[in-house]
């Protein structure tokens, strides 16, 4: 298996970002404080009857967006905006996004970036987790810093949606869908504060965790939100079969995924809570138990590395529970067909070991089936982790497109190649020094090794 610590080495070489950052960061400075003590993130009373995408309140970002949550990249401005949205039983809501604005800024282009959380506590947000000093056990989230500073380098404004919702219900099919929708609406009635055009075009994004959000974001779109300007959806190494995923992974390295995936499915179902209560062995109940609140991806993945969690911390394989296998099953991806009109691009890994890609190749022509205009490239030397970074020259090339207006090949095309990133025009995306990086990361990606 690819090496993590091989991964991590390959996005240090990424190259210098035409972002310009500050020369010297006195460590004095404030740090984020967690949403989980943050009285912004406690909705007004009454803000049920707001209308969708209705900004509830807004405030700049309280310290700075920050590199490895130490050093703020060089921005025009970056703003919080808590907006009205729908959990998954239909219920009002209210959710948080982040709107980033570049230095000269196409204030006509908004992509709305989903940072993959995968962690059913509050406190794994992006709003949180990519500002200045927050919780190490946040920082997978920086991974993805790659890509948000791709798209502010071209200009790009950015909405980065903690879609999850104000109780972190990693899973919640609805709820993510309708947040990732409401979100783009509260950017673009956010002009007074953000500059950002309430007629701008908008592409939507996200890998793995924020790929399923972009998906099921474009499944919910025809019938939640055909007012929104979409010109493209892209969904990088998504998982459209939980109950499979959680199969495939449980006992290696991902088997931490679960646990948040549980947890975050209890935080949008409270009888899926007390399931899992009833069925906890006494032995690692805390532990279990501990995880909800107080662990983001990184820690899940550290304490239940190797682990069968669907078994050894229950009386029984959990997922097969009845209740809690009609959940799962509720919350899949491709329950409906995206809108023909808005192309797709869809990229996976064939070896990828968090979702098997023959869910995705299903995924996929149920979109066709439906009418949907869908590339779909399936990536040959990656796997999950590495095509996170591999695989977004190509995505951003995609999205450079449908912000120029340049036809899409109608229908549907799927694709297999040895790697995205050999794409004649990646250079274009992140000049020869990023290049040479990424290709690190493929070379470590086809060396068999350990995680460290």
């Amino acid at each position: 298996m690819y090496g993590l610590q091989h991964f991590l080495a390959g996005v240090a070489t990424l190259g210098t970002f035409s972002l310009a950052l500050p020369e010297a960061i006195s460590l004095r400075q404030a740090v984020a404080i967690p949403p989980s003590q943050d009285p912004f993130y406690t909705p007004p009373s009454g803000f049920q009857t707001s209308q969708l995408g209705d900004i509830l309140r807004s405030r700049p970002v309280p310290t700075a967006i920050s590199l490895v949550g130490v050093v703020p990249i060089d921005v025009a401005g970056s703003y919080q905006l808590m907006f009205r949205t729908t959990d998954n039983d239909g219920n009002p809501a209210a959710a948080v996004t982040t709107v980033i604005i570049p230095h000269n800024a196409t204030l006509t282009n908004l992509l709305a970036y989903e940072v993959a959380i995968d962690a059913s506590d509050v406190d794994c947000a992006p709003s949180y987790a990519l500002q200045r000093g927050p919780n190490p056990n946040t920082a997978l989230s920086q991974i993805e810093f790659a890509n948000i500073l791709a798209a502010l380098n071209r200009g790009w404004c950015v909405t980065l949606p903690d879609f999850l919702g104000l109780k972190s219900a990693f899973v919640a099919r609805d709820l993510t869908g309708h947040t990732v929708l409401d979100a783009i609406r509260a950017t673009l009635k956010s002009s007074s504060t953000t500059q950002v055009s309430s007629a701008a075009k908008v592409t939507v994004w996200g890998y793995s965790g924020g790929g399923i959000a972009s998906g099921v974001a474009a499944e919910l779109q025809p019938s939640y939100a055909a007012d929104l300007k979409i010109v493209g959806f892209v969904l990088g190494g998504p998982t459209p079969n939980v109950a499979n995923a959680i199969h495939d992974f449980n006992g290696g390295v991902f088997s931490g995924v679960t646990v948040g995936a549980l947890w975050g499915l209890a935080n949008a179902y409270p009888k899926v809570g007390q399931v899992l209560q009833d069925h906890l062995l006494p032995a690692t109940a805390a532990k279990f138990t501990h995880a909800r609140d107080n662990n983001c991806l990184l820690q899940n993945a550290a304490e239940f590395t190797l682990q069968d969690v669907t078994s050894g911390y229950f009386d029984t394989d959990i997922t097969k529970v009845p209740y809690i296998s009609q959940v799962l099953d509720e919350n899949n991806m491709g329950k409906t067909a995206p809108s023909p009109s808005i192309p797709l691009y869809v990229y996976q890994s064939i070896n990828n070991e968090l979702s098997p890609v023959q869910d995705t190749d299903v995924l996929v022509k149920f979109y066709c089936a439906g009418g949907a205009n869908v590339e779909y490239v399936r990536d040959t030397l990656s796997e999950h982790v590495s095509l996170a970074a591999t695989g977004s020259p190509a995505a951003v090339l995609f999205l450079q497109d449908r912000f120029d207006g340049r036809p899409t090949t109608p229908g549907c095309t799927t694709t297999n190649v040895a790697s995205t990133l050999l794409d004649a025009r990646a250079l274009e995306v992140y000049g020869q020094g990023t290049l040479n990086g990424l290709k690190a990361i493929i070379a470590a990606a086809i060396t068999p090794t350990s995680i460290a």
